[in-house]
């Protein structure tokens, strides 16, 4: 089984710093193998472009492979463009994408996003 990732869950747990997570979301991280949306690596190359975070796509990447398994969503573009048509409740383009590919892929999605945790069923936290 796997469950997908947002970009701070992926941050935090390559970081080694799963203590932030709640429990129902550490529950899931420590029994399940990682997936992320493409779109994850746009937002943390982005972040690190606009210096809100240090490290690269590709160290964060790398960070996170090696505590667990971690994959990148082999979905095709246009069932996630289809599955983002219906989530209204959001403007941007990130969170729709990243909860699309969890949609899209049929997984839960850990995420401490108020918002997402409060439209998408599938999305854990506590």
């Amino acid at each position: 089984m796997s469950v997908h990732l947002d970009t701070n869950v992926l941050l935090w747990l390559s970081e080694r710093r799963p203590n932030v997570l709640g429990a129902a979301a550490l529950k899931l991280a420590r029994s399940q193998d990682w997936v992320i949306s493409p779109s994850v690596i746009l937002e943390l190359e982005i972040l690190h472009e606009i210096k809100r975070i240090k490290a690269t796509a590709d160290r964060v990447l790398s960070a996170a492979g090696q505590v667990q398994n971690l994959s990148i969503s082999k979905t095709p573009f246009a069932e996630i463009a289809e599955a983002s048509r219906k989530l209204s409740w959001t403007r941007d383009p990130i969170d729709r994408l990243v909860t699309a590919h969890a949609i899209a892929d049929g997984a839960r999605l850990l995420t401490a996003d108020g918002h997402i945790l409060r439209h998408f069923k599938d999305a854990v936290w506590d």
